[in-house]
């Protein structure tokens, strides 16, 4: 009877726990591409691939539901203005410096942004 308690513990422990694939494609599409695809790599870094194939690189952690991407591409966007400012290749630009957060749900990764709402665009 123990070992079935054990058994059933373990189970539901493991089954608990958040899992990554290894690729995630943007449901946004952009000239017919998807506007980002983001690849997750075993040794917690990544590649996010933009849909005119700029490469941001970083490192990724994840905590419960939620996975932050850490890169210095990663520029935020608040004191940029379109008029004056140069886009640079290989950057985004984004509600924090230097890393996004993500909510994982459903096995979708939705981006959240510094006023708590979820973007309308998700990985998948």
């Amino acid at each position: 009877m123990r070992n079935i308690i054990v058994f059933i513990f373990v189970f539901v422990f493991v089954s608990c726990k958040t899992t990554l694939k290894k690729n995630y494609v943007s449901n946004c599409i952009l000239y017919g591409k998807p506007e980002y695809i983001l690849w997750i790599e075993k040794d917690n870094k990544f590649r996010l691939i933009s849909y005119m194939n700029d490469t941001i690189e970083g490192k990724w952690f994840l905590s419960k539901n939620e996975l932050t991407l850490k890169s210095d591409f990663f520029i935020n966007s608040e004191g940029f203005n379109i008029q004056t400012d140069s886009i640079l290749p290989n950057t985004k630009y984004t509600d924090y410096n230097g890393f996004e957060r993500y909510v994982i749900k459903n096995k979708k990764l939705f981006l959240v942004l510094k006023n708590g709402a979820e973007d309308k665009c998700f990985y998948y």
